[in-house]
C-alpha cells in the first residue's frame, strides 16, 4: 500500500538587500536581517552585488546598502529589526499573516 503526502509550497516575497563590495555596513546590515526572526519569518532574503553581471540597479537604489521589498525602498542603511518588520507586515493581506 503507498502512502501519499501533498506538500504545499508556499513562496515568500522577496527583499532585496542592494550591497557593493566594498562596504561595510552592507555585512553589518545582512547580519542584522539574517538574525531578525520577525523580518526572516516574512520574507525570503536576497543579495545583490551592485555592479555584478546581471545585476539590474533600480533608479530608487541611490547607494548600499539599500532594503526594497515590492519595488520601493523600505530602508537605507541598517534598519531597526523591529521597525521594519512591522513595516513589511503592514504591505501584506491580512490573511496571508493568519
Amino acid at each position: 500500500m503507498f502512502r501519499w503526502t501533498l506538500y504545499l509550497v508556499v513562496t515568500k516575497p522577496v527583499l532585496t538587500l542592494y550591497v557593493t563590495t566594498d562596504c561595510v555596513s552592507c555585512v553589518r546590515t545582512e547580519e542584522v536581517l539574517r538574525c531578525c526572526d520577525g523580518i526572516m519569518s516574512l520574507v525570503r532574503l536576497e543579495v545583490a552585488l551592485l555592479g555584478a553581471e546581471g545585476v539590474d540597479r533600480p533608479a530608487s537604489v541611490i547607494g548600499a546598502p539599500t532594503l526594497v521589498f515590492q519595488g520601493k525602498v523600505v530602508a537605507l542603511g541598517t534598519p531597526d529589526c523591529r521597525e521594519l518588520a512591522a513595516q513589511l507586515k503592514a504591505s501584506f493581506p491580512l490573511d496571508v499573516l493568519d
